[in-house]
């Protein structure tokens, strides 16, 4: 998929492409192929860059009244992530991340916001993905987050931990390499 495609990708379902270590540039390989790998990585560390967040007010409001979601995922890269993940035989999971609570409590959601993720979910779920939502879980407290949305970096242990029991049944340990000594 060229730079191009990936920018006219609905905003919600454009992919996140790892910057650094090769062992994690595997999906861009994917969706772009060797050859195009680079200028992809290239696009994705730009799209994806400190100058272009969202001002947090801007976030919330981004599936409220316009937002068509049955009518803009066929325009997006979601559909492909979910059938190559079918292909290679393994489950998707996205995750949508908690807003910074307010007053203990999760940001409010408009009832456009609610119905985008209700459609995504059933979209996802019928492709034989998960979506899994962060928003309302108690364990994801006030005092976990550092700026903006962003969990503190003291708090990380703590919030993987949590996210590791609530999707502890979709991890599965990894096959062994041939040779490698068994378990004790």
């Amino acid at each position: 998929m060229s730079p191009s495609a990936i920018a006219s990708a609905d905003p919600a379902a454009r992919p996140i492409v790892c910057r650094s270590s090769s062992a994690f540039v595997a999906p861009a390989r994917w969706i772009a192929g060797p050859a195009g790998q680079p200028r992809l990585l290239e696009y994705a560390n730009q799209r994806f860059g400190l100058d272009h967040l969202r001002v947090m007010e801007a976030a919330d409001m981004a599936a409220d009244a316009g937002t068509d979601f049955a009518g803009s995922v066929q325009h997006s890269v979601l559909p492909m992530m979910l059938r190559e993940a079918q292909r290679g035989g393994f489950k998707l999971c996205l995750v949508r991340v908690q807003r910074r609570p307010v007053n203990g409590q999760p940001p409010v959601q408009s009832p456009a916001l609610k119905k985008y993720v209700h459609d995504l979910r059933e979209y996802v779920q019928a492709h034989g993905g998960i979506l899994h939502d962060d928003t309302g879980d108690p364990a994801i407290t006030l005092d976990m987050y550092e700026d903006g949305d962003h969990i503190a970096r003291s708090a990380r242990p703590v919030y993987t931990r949590v996210f590791y029991e609530r999707l502890r049944v979709l991890f599965r340990p990894a096959p062994r390499v041939s040779g490698a000594p068994a378990a004790q």
